[in-house]
Formats: structure tokens, sequence, C-alpha cells
């Protein structure tokens, strides 16, 4: 995946592309790895994609979404170089708008892209801090990836998952 520049991800009615600027692994220990991440959590099993800027583009659609601790079902999001641009959810969506409106400049921006990689997390029954490690889901997050060498400031983290989409890289 370092060595790739795009990447595209399809799930269902999801569709959507980025271009890569910076990857990290975040294993649940620090190394020498150049691509260890700098935030280490407990149980590891992330991988961890900073999208280059303007370059993600496409449609989000999920079972669910998480912003202040509360389940978003259904959402839709639409994307285009790197912020949002519609959004619309079957349950809870002004908590979408609440992050938007809460989330300062950068609220719209996509900061960080996830693939779970521990095939010991089982999305079933797992408290939703954990369930983003989970092998074979993809997480998009909104929020804030400067700690992590990226440019993106926004104040309020949220979240929408994608169980086992397609990814390929080119």
């Amino acid at each position: 995946l370092a060595r790739k520049s795009e990447v595209t991800v399809n799930h269902h009615e999801s569709d959507f592309e980025f271009k890569v600027q910076k990857v990290l692994c975040e294993s649940g220990s620090f190394s020498d790895n150049p691509y260890q991440s700098p935030v280490i959590n407990l149980p590891g099993g992330e991988v961890l994609i900073l999208p280059l800027e303007n370059s993600m583009n496409g449609v989000i659609k999920a079972e669910v979404a998480y912003a202040f601790g509360e389940k978003i079902t259904k959402p839709e999001i639409t994307v285009r170089n790197n912020e949002i641009t519609k959004f619309a959810a079957a349950s809870n969506e002004h908590l979408i708008q609440r992050a938007i409106t809460d989330g300062g400049a950068d609220a719209r921006k996509v900061a960080l892209i996830c693939f779970g990689t521990n095939d010991n997390i089982k999305p079933e029954n797992v408290d939703i801090s954990y369930k983003h490690k989970s092998s074979g889901l993809v997480t998009v997050y909104w929020g804030e990836n400067r700690t992590l060498g990226g440019n993106v400031k926004g104040q309020t983290e949220w979240f929408i998952q994608l169980e086992k989409p397609q990814i390929k890289y080119k």
C-alpha cells in the first residue's frame, strides 16, 4: 500500500477514491518500522491512511456511523475534494450537522481512512471504540490528523464504517 498512490473503495452503493498522502500502521507497540504510527492504542490492528489533499471523491453509504457517542443509521455522505458536500441519514442526521457546525473550519474535511486488520476482533459483539480494528472493516474519520503528520484540524471526531468493502490499489 505504501508504494501505491491511489485507492478505490466499493461497497454496495458506496464508491469513493482517494490518493495516498501517508500510510501508517498501528500494531499495538512501538517499533523501528518507518510506517509505525506515533499514536498507540490497544489492541493493535489497523492501517491508517491520510488522504492527499483534494483527492477524495465519491459517495459513502453505510449501515452505521457514530458521532458524540451516538449511532447514526444508514448515513449517506457525498465527498468532493476531501470535503462533505451533501449528507443524509435514516436516523440522527442532526448529529452529522452538529459535528460539522461544532467542528471548526476543517469540519467537512476527511481526516483519515483506516483499514482494520485484527482477525481476533469480531465486529458483532465489540465496543465501538475497538470495532474499527476488526479485519475487513474500513472506517472513514472526520476530525483532525495533524498528530499523524496531516493538515486537517477539525475539532469534532466522528466516523462512518463499511464492513468488507472491495478495495483496489493503483
